[in-house]
């Protein structure tokens, strides 16, 4: 008897995921939106791929998944619900808790989706962070304000990466914005704006301890880029290095905390003018962005395929030893251009150099055996990016 996957999948990503468990044996169901159903699903790893309508009616959209789910249940069986992507997290778990199946609950995706129980559980398990307040009444915002000096950040609890974040420079902007918002202020947070570098580690969990890590830094904060434009471009630290020693030590408090059982993850922290790394948010999804892409040109790990092994592991209760970090240092550089293919091959860069086909995006991941030689060609390409298409 085979073991059945659904994975749900807003967007197409995760081809070696589902390649892996089809590798194990296993079938393999999808769930998307319209919007992505006719995108070049690998079609040769799934048994049937199903379509939800691009609707923003939730509970009717949730009570269509659950009808199809209970369908899909009588005719095959279903051992395990994955979610890809961040906007997939609350529906694998109520997927779970409606069906009984083994993996996090609702209240535990909560965690790792809505940014205000992110801030306030880091805050009870003493993990630094921003200052930060919830929204739910105006005078919450005013005194937070009155405590806590500008500039400060207004988030929706719910999105992913930096999608919907507005700066905001006093408490008379910030209670202008809160005004806005009407009826919807509950569903954002606010808190102090720390400016400094961005990080981000990318690891595996199982059991709540943290199986395989590796550490990166955004050359630009991923706000800059989604509010101003410009070049995404982030690259590995040395494994050996003290901040990524401190980083990782601080992930595995973060995953204990959220009661990460079994999966890829993604956290991101800032250092601030202090040199504090403090908290900004997780996930329990492979990083976007090509960073899985990143990591398996610096590492030899493909974090997809990883996490579909771990997956597996914990269904047969089969020992999971993670792989091997082979130790070399990648970046990837992602730049909207106007041409539909740009042509990059003839940008010569002293590292090794994979083209990565995207529309209308100019993205390349970069890697070595020296770090150093990594930085050089990153700054390279970047400034042979800007010349090129302004």
């Amino acid at each position: 008897m085979s073991i059945n996957f659904l994975c749900i999948a807003e967007e197409l990503k995760g081809e070696p995921f589902m390649r892996t468990l089809r590798e194990a044996g296993c079938k393999v169901f999808v769930v998307t939106r319209e919007k992505s159903q006719h995108k070049p699903w690998p079609m040769e790893y799934i048994d049937e791929l199903f379509v939800q309508p691009d609707s923003r009616d939730k509970p009717h959209d949730r009570q269509t998944m659950i009808a199809g789910t209970a369908w899909l249940m009588q005719e095959h069986g279903i051992d395990r619900v994955v979610a890809l992507d961040d906007f997939d997290v609350e529906d694998a778990a109520l997927i779970r808790e409606e069906f009984r199946i083994p993996g996090m609950g609702q209240t535990t995706a909560r965690h790792f989706r809505d940014k205000l129980a992110m801030r306030m559980l880091a805050q009870e398990h003493g993990i630094p962070s921003p200052a930060f307040s919830a929204m739910f009444r105006r005078h919450q915002v005013d005194e937070f304000c009155a405590k806590a000096p500008g500039p400060y950040v207004i988030k929706p609890r719910s999105e992913a990466s930096a999608l919907g974040i507005r700066k905001v420079d006093d408490s008379e902007e910030a209670l202008r914005v809160y005004d806005e918002l009407g009826e919807d202020a509950y569903r954002f947070l606010i808190e102090c704006f720390a400016p400094g570098q961005v990080f981000h580690v990318d690891a595996l969990v199982r059991e709540h301890k943290v199986q395989f890590v590796r550490s990166s830094a955004y050359v630009d904060p991923p706000l800059s880029i989604v509010q101003g434009g410009g070049t995404f471009q982030t690259r590995t630290l040395d494994p050996a290095s003290a901040d990524s020693q401190e980083l990782a030590v601080l992930t595995g408090r973060v995953m204990k905390a959220f009661g990460l059982r079994f999966s890829a993850s993604h956290t991101e922290w800032i250092r601030d003018a202090q040199g504090r790394f403090l908290f900004l948010e997780t996930s329990s999804r492979v990083g976007g962005a090509h960073i899985s892409d990143m990591l398996a040109h610096a590492t030899g790990v493909n974090l997809w395929a990883e996490w579909a092994k771990l997956e597996l592991a914990e269904l047969t209760g089969a020992k999971y030893t993670a792989p091997e970090d082979n130790g070399r240092f990648a970046a990837v550089t992602i730049r909207t251009v106007g041409q539909e293919w740009p042509q990059l091959q003839d940008i010569h860069l002293d590292a090794d150099v994979q083209h990565v086909p995207k529309r209308y995006h100019a993205a390349v991941v970069l890697s070595s055996d020296k770090l150093a030689k990594v930085e050089a060609a990153q700054t390279k390409l970047y400034h042979e990016l800007r010349g090129r298409f302004g």
